[in-house]
């Protein structure tokens, strides 16, 4: 993760500096003079592109909107959040089943699984 900082209104270059190099990159009180807020924002890497974790994320190699939704077989599934992954061999009625982003496709199936048809 990368860390996006902008100087606050009223800092002196020399200020500036000293923030930067003091290590803190998210917290507040980071100026020499006083309390003032440091204004950082976080940023994610998708292959050669920064996005904003708090609005896209990464899918497919693309920065996409959180909101983003694809079809998985009759189902729709939000990319950001969860997966699409092919169903058991044994039940071809049932092609495809939508999980948590992050579980293994093949695990048992839990209550937050969604089985989608064809």
């Amino acid at each position: 993760m990368t860390v996006n900082c902008q100087e606050p209104k009223g800092w002196s270059q020399e200020q500036w500096r000293r923030a930067k190099n003091s290590g803190e990159k998210l917290l507040g009180n980071v100026s020499p003079t006083g309390t003032q807020l440091l204004l950082c924002q976080s940023h994610e890497r998708c292959g050669d592109q920064f996005y904003d974790p708090w609005q896209y994320c990464c899918y497919d190699d693309a920065v996409v909107p959180l909101g983003r939704t694809q079809k998985c077989g009759n189902c729709t599934f939000r990319v950001c959040f969860e997966q699409c992954c092919p169903w058991l061999v044994n039940r071809p009625q049932e092609s495809f089943v939508v999980k948590v982003k992050g579980q293994n496709c093949y695990s048992a199936p839990s209550l937050d699984d969604r089985v989608c048809g064809r």
